[in-house]
């Protein structure tokens, strides 16, 4: 299984998607998520059954990678209002953590 892909995302959708439709996971989670903060997602996946252990150290080599992947796997069965919401915060994180690290400037000399 390689997780990004939308039949990755389908199953950790339905393990996650209570957290989702239950409206449990809020900005401070996404912020989480975007800081590559994701053992406890990892540990959830590991502990549903449904995995392999060389698919969950998969999943967390991809997350740590890109954690982007994890939320759009999260996102896999929300309703568009919701995808649209949790992407706009992540394009705001985007924006303050490139704020924080900005870019190197070219010296001319």
């Amino acid at each position: 299984m390689i997780f990004g892909q939308r039949e990755s995302n389908s199953y950790l959708a339905a393990i996650f998607s209570y957290d989702f439709l239950d409206e449990h996971i809020g900005y401070e989670t996404i912020a989480r998520i975007h800081r590559g903060e994701i053992d406890d997602w990892i540990r959830d996946l590991a502990a549903s059954g449904l995995f392999s252990a060389a698919e969950v150290r998969a999943a967390e080599l991809a997350w740590h990678k890109n954690p982007r992947l994890l939320l759009d796997a999260l996102l896999e069965d929300a309703d568009e209002v919701s995808v649209k919401r949790w992407e706009i915060a992540w394009a705001r994180l985007d924006r303050q953590s490139h704020s924080v690290h900005p870019a190197p400037v070219a010296e001319h000399g």
